[in-house]
């Protein structure tokens, strides 16, 4: 079973692992959620430069790290909220 120490090293090397996303934009780790089965990761915009005013960027919110195999997969905005449903139900 991977610990919450664990999954965030495993998430770092993911998103440095991306490279430059978009000129001047690269992915960081961002918030982190425990869940029954995975650890959440919100991303993190990292802007070379200030955007311009009024830029706007849209995508997936983050990604999980399985705990149990320590897979990554990238998530939709629908499916955090069905994680965020079951924590709910859960407690």
């Amino acid at each position: 079973m991977t610990s919450a120490i664990e999954a965030y090293a495993i998430a770092d090397k993911y998103t440095k692992g991306q490279g430059e996303i978009l000129p001047g934009i690269r992915l960081g780790v961002g918030e982190m959620q425990e869940f029954n089965d995975c650890y959440y990761f919100d991303f993190k915009l990292i802007f070379a430069e200030p955007p311009n005013p009024g830029e706007a960027f849209g995508g997936a919110p983050g990604f999980v790290v399985e705990k149990d195999t320590t897979e990554i997969k990238t998530i939709a905005f629908w499916q955090l909220a069905e994680l965020l449903r079951q924590k709910q139900t859960a407690e």
